[in-house]
């Protein structure tokens, strides 16, 4: 797919890099990123899966487990994106918080400030002193992926980069709708899930609106 390049260079102003750029939510950021006039640099394993293409689209071939890959992607960039996730491992999962411990050590060597990473609800507050994740009902099989969420949340909280972090439920594919509730630390009441598409509409928002510098955003309808 070749998104034509609307903009002006002078439109241009933000370098954003993107973790887990191949993946559903990754390739929906970079999509929308290069459509608002940014200069997107896509962190991919496999580039044969992020098919699009536009003048200010940038492939870096790595993998999110090698820090010596993250450490030459990460200079030059205004922004950090970390949509990295996991679908099936097994448990012990650590790879979103080994990345994130690799991107925060190159942001600072570098002297970039600012990263958005996705999380997942189960680390938001289920009550002030109780996560999602503890309550008995939340899914056992989301835990050991919502422990590795935590993990990174410490990470960024502990850092001294400005940091937001994505918390979104269920993710199914649908269609950018725009219209979603958001909360600081705190999943917004009676939702469920949200569409893949308004999450990437929500972070690229979120890039110069600048709501939820250093907090957990809870994101649903």
């Amino acid at each position: 797919m070749f998104l034509s390049s609307a903009k002006t260079a002078k439109e241009i102003n933000v370098k954003i890099l993107v973790f887990g750029a191949s993946g559903r939510l990754g390739q929906k950021l970079v999509a929308y990123g290069l459509e608002a006039g940014h200069e997107i640099s896509a962190f991919v394993r496999k580039p044969e899966k992020l098919k699009l293409q536009h003048p200010a689209l940038k492939l870096i071939l790595g993998d999110a487990e090698d820090p010596e890959t993250i450490e030459n992607a990460i200079p030059g960039h205004d922004l950090i994106l970390s949509a990295l996730g996991v679908s099936q491992m097994p448990p012990p999962i650590t790879l979103m918080s080994d990345a994130v411990l690799f991107m925060l050590e190159a942001m600072q060597n570098a002297g970039v400030p600012r990263i958005i990473a996705v999380g997942g609800a189960g680390i938001l507050q289920e009550t002030e002193t109780q996560l999602k994740m503890e309550s008995p009902s939340f899914p056992a099989f989301f835990k050991p992926i919502s422990e590795d969420y935590f993990r990174v949340f410490e990470l960024l909280k502990n850092s001294d980069r400005e940091w937001t972090m994505v918390c979104p439920p269920t993710m199914p594919e649908r269609v950018r709708t725009g219209n979603y509730r958001t909360l600081a630390n705190y999943f917004p009441e009676g939702g469920q899930q949200i569409f893949v598409e308004d999450v990437a509409d929500f972070i690229l928002a979120e890039i110069t609106k600048r709501a939820f510098i250093n907090q957990r955003v809870g994101i649903a309808y």
